[in-house]
């Protein structure tokens, strides 16, 4: 059982520098971010933006402040750029690592647009190992499978029919094939990938599609866990974020997801057990499994404000639900924090970035 977990958020945003210089190029303002983080106490580099695109495992201990083709080019003074994390680890205090990534965007740019260009990444590993053993893949695999439609629930309409974030059900040939049948059970699935006996046999039940060049682009993607890869699986649903509130939500139900699935232990399941879950359940059993691994003030406590509903129940915008579990330690208050902005701006996201760890 996993105890605390690594993970790294990749956030795509485009904003206006509250002094915008016309002749400067968004490099300039990439350092200007990184100085800041600097001056706080937190590792960080900019992308000179000097040579061709590639990734950089060597900036993985530190924030890395870089670009993202996916974001096109705003017209000025708009600014996109990706702030891709070091790798945290849940055990320490990483909200702060947050608090300060956020404080130091708010002396360099203003509150980032909304735009569906934008989205976020998380990716998880068991801590200290950073490495899924194949048994906790197969709890997860299995996971992403029967608690799909849950998952969908929690995400705006415009991440649920992406190309970039397809749901894996969707995307995977064996899994279709298995999806197909009208009369397939729950049980019948785990079966399926129980028989899995390496990361690669996962990783291909998971996302591989004859002909397909785009494999990644799966909601849970699990291309990292073979072998010479980082080891982690990267979450692609994140909406765009805009401030801590909404940073701290998603990478904590990612790491929260990993650990519920990894702990309800299917392979001990009676076959009884596997009925098909309900909302209610699972965002309960995951505040649970956020709590065993010191989370769960980062979530609130009723799901329909994870998902950001509206009192007339669109699925957008902000939500008027209570927030009463919100451990607000955990938020910037005036009182230490220059941020001003509310991280509850309704917006929409667009992503095809693949930069982290």
């Amino acid at each position: 059982m996993c105890d605390s977990y690594s993970f790294g958020v990749e956030i795509e945003l485009i904003a206006a520098p509250h002094r915008a210089q016309y002749r400067a190029g968004r490099a300039v303002y990439y350092e200007k971010l990184a100085a800041e983080l600097r001056s706080r106490g937190a590792r960080a580099a900019a992308d000179r933006l000097d040579g061709s695109y590639a990734k950089h495992p060597e900036h993985y201990d530190k924030w890395w402040i870089t670009k993202d083709g996916s974001l096109g080019n705003p017209d000025h003074p708009l600014i996109p750029l990706e702030a891709v994390s070091p790798i945290l680890d849940t055990a320490y205090f990483w909200e702060r690592d947050i608090d300060t990534f956020w404080n130091a965007w708010n002396c360099v740019f203003r509150i980032p647009d909304s735009s569906r260009l934008c989205g976020s990444h998380v990716h998880v590993s068991p801590s200290p190992s950073k490495r899924f053993t194949v048994a906790q893949l197969q709890g997860l695999a299995f996971g992403v499978v029967y608690y799909e439609e849950e998952v969908l629930q929690l995400l705006p309409w415009y991440r649920r029919e992406n190309n970039y974030c397809q749901p894996n059900s969707e995307h995977s040939a064996a899994l279709q094939e298995i999806a197909d049948d009208d009369d397939v059970t729950p049980v019948e699935v785990w079966d399926t990938i129980r028989r899995t006996t390496s990361r690669r046999e996962i990783r291909d039940l998971m996302q591989y599609r004859t002909g397909s060049s785009k494999d990644r682009y799966v909601l849970w993607n699990f291309d990292n866990v073979l072998d010479g890869k980082s080891g982690s699986v990267e979450f692609r649903g994140g909406r765009d974020l805009r401030g801590p509130v909404r940073t701290k939500r998603w990478i904590a139900f990612v790491v929260a997801f990993a650990h519920f699935c990894i702990s309800q232990n299917f392979h001990s399941w009676p076959r009884y057990r596997f009925r098909e879950p309900n909302i209610q359940q699972f965002w309960r059993g995951l505040r649970d499994a956020a709590q065993a691994i010191g989370v769960k003030n980062s979530l609130p406590s009723d799901w329909r404000a994870m998902a950001e509903i509206t009192s007339d129940g669109l699925n957008e915008g902000l939500c008027d639900f209570d927030d009463s579990d919100f451990d607000n330690d955990s938020m910037m208050s005036k009182s230490d924090s220059d941020f001003t902005e509310s991280d509850y701006s309704g917006s929409d996201s667009d992503s095809d970035s693949d930069t982290g760890w």
